[in-house]
């Protein structure tokens, strides 16, 4: 352990902020969405690209625990219709995703985010109905979520509103959206460690070093998520997502 960490310059805050990391995904991974609030400090500190890497090994074992624990609440015709699309929007994002910087990338995926967050607040069910009658909302949001979680691990918000208006119930949301995020980002794992190279032997070794976090605070969230009643969790995830697109246009 004292060899890992001498393979890296950080402070104490610094530490603290990458330990908590795996805290973090887990209570994500449960269904209380915090990613977004953790993802800009990581990539401060150990930059955008590599901070992807760092992220996605722990996304996966968050993933593993979520479609272990949300088994039974999956909705198999969504995803059919979903997956396809977000795997095309990846192979997207690992091609011309260079030729977007950073910050205009985040500025883009926030407006977006909040549009459609706004048309699901002024126009609720009838506008989450329309939407999901329409062949193209599944291609054009699958093409977003899986090029926006190649680039940064930042699909979170787009697909928070996806499913979201497909008016599923808290617990078929949380499964549907585990198993959604598990193909994808197996998918995206030997991209990141053959192609783009950010997923290294050093961040490899920090991951197994702070991983059983994410199991307590996966055993922590789902526990909180079931004492949120359905409107709750629905108008939680609503305000979530504002932030976490406020937080991709600052």
């Amino acid at each position: 352990m004292m060899e890992v960490l001498s393979n890296y310059d950080f402070t104490m805050i610094q530490w603290a902020v990458v330990i908590m990391t795996s805290f973090v995904v887990g209570i994500d991974k449960s269904g209380l969405p915090t990613l977004l609030i953790i993802i800009p400090i990581v990539a401060q500190i150990l930059g955008g690209k590599l901070s992807a890497g760092f992220l996605l090994p722990l996304l996966v074992i968050g993933d593993i625990f979520a479609v272990i624990y949300y088994k039974r609440h999956m909705e198999i015709k969504i995803l059919l219709k979903l997956l396809p699309w977000a795997i095309f929007g990846v192979m997207i994002g690992l091609f011309v995703g260079g030729l977007v910087s950073d910050a205009q990338f985040k500025m883009i995926i926030g407006i977006i985010v909040l549009i459609c967050v706004f048309l699901l607040i002024a126009k609720k069910d009838s506008l989450s109905n329309y939407l999901s009658e329409k062949w193209y909302f599944h291609i054009v949001m699958g093409i977003l979520g899986g090029f926006s979680s190649m680039i940064g691990n930042a699909a979170g918000p787009i697909m928070v509103v996806y499913f979201l208006s497909m008016n599923l119930s808290k617990n078929r949301f949380i499964g549907t959206m585990s198993w959604f995020f598990f193909v994808l980002n197996l998918i995206k794992l030997p991209l990141y460690a053959f192609v783009w190279h950010n997923i290294t032997l050093e961040s490899f070794q920090l991951n197994l070093m702070i991983f059983p976090l994410i199991l307590v605070g996966a055993f922590i969230g789902v526990r909180v998520v079931k004492f949120v009643p359905e409107k709750s969790y629905r108008l939680m995830m609503i305000g979530v997502t504002i932030i976490g697109a406020a937080r991709l246009l600052s």
